[in-house]
């Protein structure tokens, strides 16, 4: 936050006084004002919605360890249509799927976003009662393809109309395929013997990548003061991309290492219940 709002503070949006103490208390999500809860380090309104989630799992996690395999299906079936049909209520209500309060409501809104997490526990939940990939590492590849697919599918609608899909109903679309994703990498890594997911480097990279997620936006604003992102094409433009990945990663690593699990240390230092 310091950072975002001194060294580059003429690049990023400045919420004003109050948005800064929301950003600090991390309920910026909660405004429906782009200056607000896209300001400073922007990516930070994520933490904003997951601040929603910790605060909800107490009570969410008390009805759905009592569900069974029906139980969490129909769980799973009734979250994705509200989901769905939220969305669809709202515009033919009147609300334009492009306007900023759209926006704000399906892609920001901490309760709607709990969705998601819930669709979550939904899976935990399944696996802990015995759902298994019966072909992980098959099932990990149609995962990926299907992912892939949707990706190609929304481009090319969206090139070939000039109009994006509402991000709602592209999330709607890949959630499935992030599940059997998820599920299928969870029963192979119940399984002995090594495969790639598992490998060091990948399992690094794994640990590093929120304090990536973090910085990556303030580094490329920083690059871009540098002419770093006029693309060349070609291999120059690859190394460019390749330099700049190299750049947050060390920058991910070094906040790992030296902020994130210092400070994760002491909290566990910290007695049950203080």
């Amino acid at each position: 936050m310091v950072f975002a709002y001194t060294a580059i503070s003429g690049h990023v949006k400045v919420p004003g006084p109050l948005g800064h103490v929301a950003e600090l208390l991390l309920i910026q999500a909660w405004v429906p004002d782009n200056q607000v809860y896209a300001g400073g380090n922007g990516v930070t309104w994520s933490l904003s919605v997951e601040m929603f989630f910790y605060l909800v799992f107490p009570f969410a996690i008390v009805g759905l360890r009592r569900l069974r395999g029906r139980g969490v299906a129909v769980t799973a079936a009734v979250t994705l249509a509200l989901m769905a049909g939220l969305p669809l209520i709202v515009s033919l209500a009147g609300l334009s799927t492009y306007s900023s309060l759209y926006y704000w409501l399906f892609f920001v809104f901490p309760p709607y976003r709990f969705g998601e997490f819930l669709l979550g526990m939904l899976l935990a939940r399944a696996m802990v009662l015995g759902w298994r990939a019966s072909a992980p590492v098959l099932a990990c590849l149609a995962a990926a393809a299907g992912i892939a697919g949707v990706t190609w599918a929304m481009t090319a609608f969206t090139v070939s109309t000039g109009t994006p899909v509402a991000r709602p109903f592209v999330a709607l679309l890949a959630i499935p395929f992030f599940a059997l994703l998820l599920c299928a990498a969870a029963t192979r890594d119940q399984r002995p013997g090594a495969w790639c997911l598992g490998s060091k480097v990948l399992t690094r990279l794994g640990e590093w990548s929120f304090a990536l997620y973090l910085v990556h936006a303030e580094a490329m604003v920083v690059t871009a003061r540098y002419g770093w992102w006029v693309n060349p094409g070609g291999l120059w433009g690859l190394a460019g991309l390749l330099a700049f990945l190299a750049l947050v990663i060390a920058a991910a690593a070094a906040l790992h290492y030296l902020v994130e699990k210092p400070v994760e240390r002491r909290l566990r230092r910290v007695p049950v219940g203080a």
